[in-house]
């Protein structure tokens, strides 16, 4: 019956902010990799000084992803919402 039926856990966005250093990159593949489906997990990468190449993996999951802002102060609000709320984002609200 409806009583009996544990209710879906609710879907999370989690963003996380650096640099791009990756000095702890294991410990960084362990935490993503600790997520479900269920959990939207959004890099924002401030700088230059990033290795892309370490992020890339981030592209393939589904519920993944990262974005890069060299200069977060040279974009209004509006602007960085909507880089943080884009199309893959967008997609994955609507498959959980």
């Amino acid at each position: 019956g409806f009583l009996k039926t544990k209710p879906k856990t609710p879907p999370t966005y989690l963003a996380m902010i650096t640099d791009g250093d990756c000095e702890d990159y294991q410990e960084f593949l362990n935490t993503v990799n600790a997520f479900d489906n269920n959990t939207f997990f959004q890099v924002i990468v401030i700088g230059d000084q990033v290795t892309l190449e370490k992020l890339a993996f981030l592209k393939i999951k589904p519920n993944c992803d990262f974005v890069l802002m060299k200069d977060p102060h040279s974009v209004n609000e509006e602007v960085f919402l909507e880089t943080l709320i884009h199309e893959k984002f967008i997609s994955w609200t609507k498959n959980i």
